[in-house]
């Protein structure tokens, strides 16, 4: 079959068809159908009705419905196939709002610096957003009243400055301490505590978690023909994304709640005198992002077994999370399984059973028909009373009268 336009003219068509120019039109027609194609790909998407997939067409997200889904039906994940594992980065920087990027330091003019993705994009962010910066695999954290800053020397340990971060640069970051101003390469630079300082509350619609690794909070405002998202930043920035650089989305804002974005009525966690076990929000319960069957995610709780995490809810509606062991316990000896619970009122309405270190994380839909006190519990499952590391991972509240979970794809 032919491949030219239906306005030609039989004598032009055969014309062209005689001449080099009749292949490159050819080429180009050819070439729009692919690009046309290019976002035609299957994705598995979790909704409000069950699981299911989908052909991810070009469309404005403002509407908060995806193409194929029913009128009534409500995404909760779009998971992208492809790499999701997180590459190996030298650096990780922590944003306020609950950003964490492992990449590198890029460019900088002082109150604006450019981070360097693990994918190879670049990020500009406001340093006002800045909260800490570390190479990777070490911890520094110190509390107190001021910033810190933790540099290489030749005989070894850091040597910790305690004062005020100034400016992010190309060649390196601006302090003052008592000594004075100062600028540090970044050769030398090995950690950046800022003073967590109160910012407006995170915009954006999506939670955007990458293939390379990391997650940050946006505005979702276009998925192209290309397969290229169109974000807008919560520091006025704007990013495009190639969707083969995203790993998952989860939605922010509308009708569905994210209960991990919210503060609990209390929260509890093992007792110590030394450590603190309580539930950390948007971390593992050891500090770092949250990460199950090798996968990020960008909200939730990570607990040490037992805990119990309290929220008020005022009416019937469904209770959405995502559940499992995290990965930082691959290096304990023995990891323990773990269960997870949800009550009302004290009256459990639902259990998980065994859930054990290295399974994917699993979901969760619990119809509640009644307001009341909503208790999220882990306990132990194993030998051990204590010890498990189990995560709520995304958790989300859907108010009004549940419907019916149907699956399909």
């Amino acid at each position: 079959m032919t491949l030219l336009p239906a306005y030609l003219p039989a004598f032009s068509a055969r014309k062209l068809l005689l001449s080099g120019f009749a292949w490159a039109l050819l080429g180009v027609l050819a070439a729009s159908s692919v690009v046309g194609q290019e976002l035609a790909r299957a994705v598995d998407v979790w909704t409000t009705h069950g699981h299911r997939k989908i052909v991810l067409e070009e469309f404005d997200p403002s509407s908060n419905r995806l193409p194929g889904l029913d009128a009534e039906e409500l995404w909760l994940e779009i998971r992208l196939p492809g790499q999701v594992a997180p590459r190996p980065a030298g650096w990780e920087l922590e944003l306020a709002g609950g950003t964490w990027l492992p990449g590198a330091p890029g460019g900088g003019e002082g109150d604006w610096g450019w981070w360097r993705l693990a994918g190879g994009t670049e990020l500009r962010f406001d340093t006002v957003w800045l909260r800490a910066l570390q190479r990777r695999g070490r911890p520094y954290r110190a509390k107190a009243d001021q910033d810190f800053l933790w540099l290489e020397t030749p005989e070894g340990p850091a040597d910790r400055r305690k004062g005020w971060f100034l400016g992010w640069f190309e060649n390196g970051l601006a302090f003052e301490d008592v000594a004075g101003e100062h600028r540090h390469p970044w050769t030398r630079v090995q950690a950046l505590q800022i003073l967590d300082e109160a910012v407006a509350p995170v915009p954006g619609n999506v939670w955007v978690v990458l293939a390379g690794g990391g997650h940050f909070a946006a505005t979702w405002r276009l998925l192209d023909r290309q397969g290229r998202l169109h974000l807008e930043l919560p520091w006025q920035g704007s990013l495009t994304l190639p969707l083969n650089q995203v790993a998952a989305l989860y939605p922010r804002r509308g009708t569905v709640q994210s209960l991990a974005e919210r503060p609990p009525r209390s929260v509890q966690g093992p007792a110590s005198k030394v450590l603190d076990w309580s539930p950390k929000q948007g971390r593992s319960v050891e500090g770092g992002p949250l990460q199950v069957g090798n996968r990020g995610y960008p909200t939730g709780f990570g607990t040490r077994v037992p805990s119990e995490i309290r929220y008020r809810v005022s009416g019937p509606g469904t209770f959405f999370a995502q559940i499992g062991v995290d990965d930082e316990v691959a290096s304990f000896r023995n990891p323990q399984p773990v269960r997870f619970r949800l009550l009302l009122d004290g009256r459990e309405l639902w259990s998980s059973g065994e859930v054990r270190f290295g399974e994917a994380a699993r979901t969760v839909r619990v119809a509640l028909d009644q307001g009341g006190e909503l208790e999220l519990r882990t306990e132990a499952a194993g030998r051990l009373p204590f010890g498990g590391h189990a995560n709520w991972l995304c958790p989300m509240w859907l108010p009004g009268a549940p419907s019916s979970p149907r699956d399909s794809g």
